[in-house]
């Protein structure tokens, strides 16, 4: 892969590069001669081990986004023309596309034989409001993934007429099998709901598909990774294990013979944008949020049935406190799965699984309405029949007791106790400071600091403490009454604050509440799969279990400082987006 007659000529020991340490963080930075941003922590957590993550702002919002940025708080979504949706169609597949044809000048066949013995993986992907690579390779490996990256930014995908229709043809048996796939109908219909009929959750039709021009697709890709100075990378790991890496300078070769020598694209990825996408040119998805209570049923055949529930409560957080009161967020959300997960698992035995968790993820980084929009979704999965709705109103009861009550300082005490485990379990891990990093990147404060990474950590670090700290009977109830909003209350400013209060009525709290139920019992009568589930019903618990995690680990909210996610999950995760705020 990439012999080294094959590289452009580039004197990578001549140039100079400033160099900037992060102490805090144990970090340092420079800029390759090609504007490329370079990031490395060497750490020793893990022999053997270089995990890489490289992003740009800027994704498939921008397709459609400079039509909608006059989008204003309480107007429908802006409604793309035919054209205007088909060159996003066009655009959302050629990650597909390319992946099928080589995405760094080789078949993938030929790349999975040239790679054999060698541990070096990069992915890539194309979101709302990023474009972004990432791996973990082997110290030894460490040069083959820079060539790898090397070949992504200068492999011009091209779909080859001969084999273009064998290509579109898988394309399009995925989307029929998408189509088919209740979970997936289920989802669009949860993000449709909650999103105000945004044209960015707008299910796929196969008349679609069939319109897109597979070359234009593969460009589109192709142009996503081809500035190298848009793009920030951040290498972690046991750098000083790799061949001719050991110092510092060593290492600054490395880059700059395999990173520093990719030629600057001629053209910029947005051409209404000049430069670099900056976090307030991320053109944002039009989408609205629910107004009134809204609750339906979906209807899909399953072979295997089953009843799938997602209750979701818009939240919007002021821009100014975004941080402080996501942290807050996220420990009512765990008080909140807690407490449901002992009264409808334990103490009734009526769930499979239940997850509690917050999304910002189809939020701009360039927040347009001044403030963070994002909702928290209850997750849960029992037997199907009608048993779902007895348990959203138990839910919906629950959320408004905690509004009222104060909850007891012995479950508080042990959510703090498991979260600050959690903590000092993460702090060996280094895919825990690799995401430190990227998240002090695409923050606000690193921004305001004019790139002082130490502060925008020691910001988010100080933050997360102060929360813990400040975490009470009282102050867990009021921040109930912040997140999760009565009807009359609208978006604005927080409630008075004061002593428990009157439980409201159920239907004064503003949510949505979507549930998947069997449309028909596929090979065996709904008599038969209701016993079969009684019979297995710890088996499939804990399968269930295991998936829940799962989704809650994908949705978990990576940061709300400015990082960028949109929405390919039914609660969308805001940390691959981009929006860090």
């Amino acid at each position: 892969l990439l012999p080294e007659s094959h590289l452009p000529r580039h004197k990578s020991d001549q140039h100079q590069h400033e160099v900037k340490a992060f102490d805090e963080l144990g970090a340092k930075q420079t800029i390759l001669s090609n504007g490329m941003r370079i990031c490395w922590k060497r750490s020793d957590l893990l022999d053997d081990q270089v995990l890489v993550y490289g992003y740009a702002k800027g994704g498939l919002s921008q397709v459609v986004g400079s039509h909608c940025e006059e989008h204003s708080d309480g107007e429908p979504p802006y409604v793309p023309t035919v054209e205007e949706m088909q060159k996003y169609r066009t655009a959302s597949v050629g990650a597909l596309m390319a992946a099928d044809i080589g995405i760094f000048g080789v078949k993938p066949p030929l790349l999975s034989d040239a790679l054999a013995g060698v541990r070096v993986q990069i992915s890539t992907s194309v979101k709302a409001y990023l474009r972004s690579f990432s791996g973990e390779q082997s110290s030894s490996d460490f040069e083959t993934c820079l060539r790898l990256i090397h070949l992504l930014f200068s492999t011009d995908v091209k779909a080859v007429e001969e084999e273009l229709k064998a290509i579109k043809q898988m394309a399009r048996e995925a989307i029929q099998n998408q189509l088919r796939d209740p979970l997936h109908k289920y989802s669009n219909r949860v993000k449709w709901v909650n999103y105000g009929e945004s044209y960015y959750f707008k299910s796929w039709t196969l008349d679609e598909f069939d319109n897109v021009d597979a070359h234009d697709a593969c460009d589109f890709f192709s142009k996503c990774f081809k500035n190298p100075a848009e793009f920030t990378l951040v290498f972690v790991g046991d750098l000083d294990a790799v061949h001719n890496g050991q110092s510092d300078e060593d290492l600054l070769v490395l880059l700059e013979k395999y990173l520093g020598s990719i030629k600057p694209a001629d053209y910029a990825f947005d051409e209404h944008v000049k430069g670099c996408i900056s976090a307030e040119d991320v053109a944002p998805i039009p989408f609205t949020q629910p107004k009134e209570v809204i609750s339906e049923v979906v209807l899909a055949p399953m072979v295997d049935p089953v009843s799938i529930t997602q209750v979701t409560f818009p939240v919007r957080l002021s821009l100014d406190s975004a941080i402080e009161d996501s942290f807050w967020l996220i420990f009512a959300c765990r008080l909140l799965e807690t407490r449901l997960l002992k009264e409808m698992r334990f103490s009734r035995g009526e769930i499979y699984s239940v997850a509690v968790g917050p999304s910002f993820g189809v939020e701009s980084p360039s927040f347009p309405m001044n403030v963070v929009r994002g909702d928290v979704a209850i997750n849960f999965s029992c037997e199907p029949g009608g048993n779902a709705q007895p348990l959203v109103d138990l839910a919906i009861k629950e959320v408004l007791w905690l509004r009222g009550n104060p909850a007891s300082q012995e479950q508080l005490s042990s959510i703090v106790a498991v979260e600050k485990r959690r903590h000092e379990v993460a702090l060996e891990d280094n895919a825990f400071w690799q995401e430190c990093i990227t998240l002090a990147y695409q923050s606000r404060t690193f921004r305001k600091s004019k790139g002082d990474l130490d502060a925008a950590y020691l910001s988010r670090k100080n933050l997360r403490a102060k929360v813990l700290d400040a975490i009470t009977p009282e102050g867990m109830m009021l921040r109930f009454q912040q997140f999760f909003k009565l009807k009359e209350d609208g978006g604005g400013a927080d409630e008075d604050e004061g002593a428990a209060a009157a439980v409201p009525a159920p239907d004064q709290l503003l949510y949505t509440a979507i549930t998947l139920e069997p449309k028909q019992l596929v090979d065996s009568p709904s008599s038969a799969v209701v016993s079969w589930l009684a019979e297995h019903k710890v088996a499939v618990a804990s399968a269930l279990g295991i998936a829940a995690a799962a989704a809650w680990a994908v949705r978990t909210w990576i940061a709300m400082d400015g990082k960028d996610t949109a929405g390919t999950n039914t609660h969308s995760d805001s940390a691959s987006n981009g929006n860090a705020t």
